[in-house]
This record gives structure tokens, sequence and C-alpha cells, in this order.
């Protein structure tokens, strides 16, 4: 069975930063995760609502169910979470990285797996 696995590279099993708020966003309020929200593997505190105009400007990659989220600062504080039920208007710094499986390659909860693994977070490799 473990001959049957292979290596590929991230981006031809997920979408990097797939989304972002663009001016075809139509919610005029938002649920932002900003980077102190996070803990490793879970939201420490609840989505802060706020209204778009007042977000900060780094508050722009959208969140969809199955996504990844990695924090890009400090990668080895290991701030990530799933997003296993979001709402639709959950939007996240742009400290983040949004991992969006390709789900015809990957189930989503096996990649966040290899992502939350530690030889990923310091290798950046998922034995």
């Amino acid at each position: 069975m473990a001959g049957e696995w292979q290596t590929v590279r991230l981006g031809e099993v997920a979408e990097i930063n797939p989304e972002a708020i663009d001016n075809n966003w139509h919610y005029s309020y938002i649920r932002y995760i900003d980077i102190s929200s996070v803990g490793e593997g879970s939201i420490v505190e609840p989505p802060q609502w706020m209204g778009l105009l007042d977000a900060p400007s780094r508050a722009r990659r959208i969140v969809r169910e199955g996504d990844m989220i990695l924090s890009t600062v400090r990668p080895n504080r290991r701030s990530m979470f799933f997003a296993s039920q979001p709402e639709p208007d959950w939007v996240v710094s742009t400290g983040f990285l949004v991992l969006r499986p390709r789900q015809e390659k990957i189930v989503p909860r096996y990649l966040y797996a290899c992502v939350f693994d530690k030889s990923f977070t310091e290798n950046g490799d998922c034995s």
C-alpha cells in the first residue's frame, strides 16, 4: 500500500490564496479573523464582526468550507485551523495562507493532517 503514495507539490493538490475581497464582494459586514485569534489547530477568539469599510486593509482573504488557514507570520507557532463550517462572510488577514484542496485530487482532512504535521511546518515535508 505504501508504494501507492506519491510525492506531489502543494500547488498540485490545493489552490493557494484562491479568493480575495474585491469590488464584487456583496457583504457590507465581515467576520474577520486575525492571527492573534488563531491557536495551534483552532480558532481561540471568535471572528470579529465589523463593517467592511472599518476593516483593516489586511482583511482580504475569503474562507470557504474545507479550507486550511495557516499563519505565514512565525509559522513555527503553528497558528492554523481547518474551516469545517465557516460562515459565508468569513475573511482572514493576508498574514494567513489559505489552502483550498482540489477535492478531485485529495481529501481535505488528509491535506490538513499533512499540513498540521510538524514535519510540514518545520521542513515543508509531509511524509
